[in-house]
């Protein structure tokens, strides 16, 4: 898999697998976010966006094609999205996938310990509903890659070939 920025001709493609992935599409504009997208032979296979809100960020929008679930590629895609923000803060609304994300080191927390700008995003204050789980993340850029470094490892020992 590739990853890379995405560009307008994914853009049909990226809300296809949004929807298909039951996520919402109302606000997604890849001229504004920082999408990025996992390619197959020149496909979208997954997706995702991060939002900056000054010093925080609001990972959003994270999708895997059904068929290529289990594949750690959704991690692949995580860690590309963070990767470049440094020690910034980063916030997530999920309602189906808060274990996906603790495993990559995201903690469940209250709504109200979200900082502001992040509330008053589309996503935060209008999209996702009150059921969705905020989570965070504490590991600064460095430390997440040692994680996920770790992670991948110990999914090539138990899934050998």
């Amino acid at each position: 898999m590739k990853i890379q920025k995405a560009n307008k001709r994914h853009y049909l493609e990226i809300l296809k697998l949004l929807a298909d992935s039951n996520l919402p599409t109302e606000d997604v504009d890849i001229d504004a976010i920082d999408f990025q997208v996992g390619l197959n032979n020149n496909k979208v296979i997954a997706g995702g966006a991060v939002q900056s809100f000054g010093d925080n960020l609001l990972l959003r929008s994270v999708a895997v094609h059904s068929t290529q679930r289990g594949k750690r590629i959704g991690a692949q895609l995580v860690e590309k999205l963070v990767q470049d923000f440094g020690r910034k803060p980063i916030y997530l609304l999920t309602e189906s996938t808060t274990g996906f994300f603790e495993q990559l080191g995201f903690i469940v927390i209250k709504r109200g310990e979200v900082p502001e700008g992040v509330q008053k995003s589309t996503q935060f204050s209008k999209i996702c509903p009150a059921s969705a789980n905020p989570n965070y993340s504490r590991m600064d850029a460095k430390w997440r890659s040692i994680y996920l470094n770790i992670l991948s490892l110990n999914f090539l020992v138990n899934n050998p070939g």
